[in-house]
């Protein structure tokens, strides 16, 4: 498949940035950038004008320059660039999901021919970039890292390069990068989507322009109630029924069962959603299929121990399914306030 940013590299498309390019061509690492780019596990990424291909190639060009203007090792320098390849391969759908850095950490052994000690740096790492600064070092406590200073430094340069291309929702803020290199090429990366975005187009490829993503106030309420619900003990399916029941102004009364326990029981999330929506539509049998359909379509799987983050595993945290019962919830709301 087409590489844009392999062809917008090879263009003169450049302008003021024109000898920042040059300097990038002419790092001793750049054939390494270049081999990661053509070598980039396309078909691994989430599939998301978002999230996926383009601001994956975007976070990549940033963590090039980030390892140019540090005067990272080709060690240091190979180990960023499959972090920002794979970052958010365990992605669910493009709203807040604070677990999907962990959730990506499963897939990259796959990803990657690294293993040992390395892997267990990216992994912290990724883990990391989805959660606030303030929990970075008990996330990247739990790896069997040796050297936590070299890890540290390289999950905040993932943390910027992914940052930096927050310019495709209209939310960068300088303010929040770690790194002073990082913040002089905010406005690079603003340059950057444009030609990026005018490099989609050229190929016909969907640059998501269309769609309304985003819808923040709705996605945070949600998250928030997850949240409250999860620390008073409520398990996912009375959750997800009762933001529900919020969301969409309904007085639904549905029997309450137990969050699932065991790795081959339907996800309690699924149950839920199904619960509702067979209510809200007086057992609508053709929409409840068509739901279930769509769940398969999106999730791949309704069993639980797939669809968390890690499986079951002894004492996990109350929040470890909290990504999961938001994207759900919004699924759920979407299908029932979906145009037909």
């Amino acid at each position: 498949m087409i590489s844009p940013m392999r062809n917008i590299l090879s263009k003169a498309v450049w302008g003021e940035y024109a000898c920042d390019i040059e300097a990038l061509k002419n790092w001793c690492f750049y054939g390494i950038f270049d081999e990661f780019l053509k070598n980039l596990n396309r078909a691994a990424l989430f599939q998301s004008p978002v999230h996926g291909e383009g601001h994956i190639e975007r976070t990549m060009l940033h963590g090039a320059f980030a390892a140019m203007d540090n005067d990272l090792s080709e060690e240091d320098t190979r180990l960023l660039l499959t972090m920002c390849s794979y970052h958010d391969t365990g992605r669910l759908s493009d709203w807040l999901d604070d677990a999907h850095g962990l959730s990506s950490t499963f897939k990259l052994p796959g990803l990657t021919a690294f293993t040992g000690e390395y892997l267990e740096m990216m992994k912290a790492g990724i883990e990391a970039h989805s959660r606030a600064d303030k929990d970075m070092d008990e996330i990247l406590s739990q790896y069997a890292v040796s050297d936590m200073d070299r890890t540290r430094r390289l999950a905040k340069f993932l943390k910027d390069s992914d940052g930096l291309d927050r310019v495709r929702i209209s939310d960068l803020d300088t303010k929040f990068l770690r790194n002073d290199a990082a913040v002089k090429r905010a406005e690079f990366s603003k340059f950057m989507f444009d030609v990026y975005t005018a490099e989609l187009e050229a190929l016909g490829r969907d640059t998501g322009k269309k769609r309304d993503y985003f819808d923040k106030d709705l996605v945070t309420g949600v998250r928030d109630a997850v949240h409250e619900g999860l620390m008073a003990g409520k398990c996912a399916y009375e959750i997800v029924i009762s933001e529900l029941c919020r969301l969409l102004d309904a007085d639904i009364s549905v029997s309450t069962r137990k969050s699932c326990d065991n790795s081959k029981a339907v996800c309690g999330c699924y149950n839920a959603c199904m619960a509702f929506i067979g209510e809200y539509t007086g057992n609508d049998d053709t929409r409840l299929n068509e739901f279930s359909d769509s769940f398969m379509k999106q999730y791949k799987s309704k069993a639980c121990g797939t669809l968390r983050p890690a499986g079951i595993r002894e004492n996990d945290p109350v929040h470890i399914c909290a990504a999961l019962i938001l994207d759900t919830t919004l699924f759920a709301y979407r299908f029932l306030t979906a145009e037909n």
